[in-house]
């Protein structure tokens, strides 16, 4: 005998099972506008809430040309975006370092993990993290030339420049015009002057 239709021979009656709708893909955090990096220069200058630690730490940084932390208050409203490395810069001086691991993971070369740029220790300028990756490779990869970059060139895209923010100085990977990557993410630097800009190339 035939089954009646719809009737499931082999137990009750079954509606057809959904396919689960695809998890979205998570999207980077906008770009930081010009307006916006300038509104928070002006609130980490004028904030009252810094601890004496961080007072302390700052001053230091624009003293010895060391790199900077990002401030923590900044850090409530911070979004990383997915791809771009951090080097545990939000909470170590790691950013010339992370500056340049940037550059590698740019030229589809490789990805450095933290935990390689932190072993470098902290507080390099870019010159010593540029002849510490000389020596020592990044990422499994070598330097095949860093050469400072001639005034008008600083922000092409791929360069590692330095800036000199009031909180100290800060290195950050250049992305063109205005944009960089800092704190493992984009931000629009606006007018912010380079104090150093190093053009590098891998193998």
């Amino acid at each position: 005998m035939a089954a009646a239709k719809g009737f499931n021979p082999g137990g009750p009656l079954r509606r057809p099972v959904k396919p689960a709708k695809p998890a979205k893909a998570s999207k980077p955090s906008p770009p930081m506008t010009a307006a916006q990096y300038k509104a928070y220069l002006h609130y980490l200058q004028t904030h009252r809430a810094l601890d004496a630690r961080l007072k302390r730490a700052a001053a230091a940084a624009a003293a010895k040309g060391r790199g900077a932390v990002m401030p923590k208050y900044v850090g409530k409203s911070y979004r990383r975006d997915c791809n771009w490395i951090l080097g545990e810069n939000d909470v170590l001086e790691t950013c010339s370092l992370t500056a340049i691991a940037n550059s590698l993971l740019l030229e589809g070369m490789g990805r450095a993990e933290d935990e390689e740029i932190t072993a470098a220790g902290e507080g390099l300028s870019l010159t010593e993290a540029l002849a510490y990756v000389d020596d020592f490779g990044l990422g499994g990869h070598e330097l095949k030339v860093w050469s400072r970059c001639p005034r008008g060139m600083e922000r092409n895209r791929g360069n590692v420049i330095g800036l000199d923010t009031p909180w100290g100085k800060h290195a950050v990977l250049a992305l063109g015009r205005n944009k960089v990557v800092s704190w493992g993410r984009v931000m629009d630097i606006g007018t912010v002057q380079a104090d150093e800009a190093w053009a590098l190339g891998w193998r």
